[in-house]
C-alpha cells in the first residue's frame, strides 16, 4: 500500500489496529528516523480491510490479464453498486472502503 492511500483511509477514519510504531505502519518517503508518530499510518492487512467493509462487501477478482484487482460493494441501502480498482487486493479493497465511507 502506498503512504498516500494509508494516510486517505487515516484521514477518513480507518480503525487504527495496530498498538503502536512499527512495522504496520508506513511513512512518507524518504523514510528515515525522527519522524513524528502523528506523520506514521497504519498499513491495515486484506483481512482487516476486508472485515471493516462489513457486509457492504461482495467480492475480489483478479483481471484475467493480471493487470489488478476489482472489488465490489454495495451501498448502505443496498441499492447501489460500488466498486475499489488495485494494483494489488489490498489495494483495490481499500479503495472500496473509502467509496463506502465517503461522507
Amino acid at each position: 500500500m502506498t503512504y498516500e492511500l494509508a494516510l486517505k483511509l487515516k484521514n477518513a477514519g480507518f480503525p487504527n489496529l495496530g498498538g503502536g510504531i512499527g512495522e504496520r505502519y508506513i511513512y512518507p518517503e524518504p523514510s528515515y528516523l525522527g519522524l513524528s508518530r502523528s506523520q506514521a499510518c497504519y498499513d491495515p492487512t486484506l483481512s482487516e480491510l476486508i472485515e471493516a467493509c462489513g457486509d457492504r462487501f461482495v467480492s475480489l477478482n483478479k483481471y484475467a490479464d493480471n493487470s489488478g484487482w476489482q472489488t465490489r460493494g454495495i451501498d448502505k441501502k443496498f441499492e447501489k453498486d460500488m466498486t475499489g480498482i488495485g494494483k494489488t487486493p489490498e489495494e483495490a479493497v481499500a479503495k472500496l472502503w473509502l467509496e463506502i465511507n465517503k461522507k
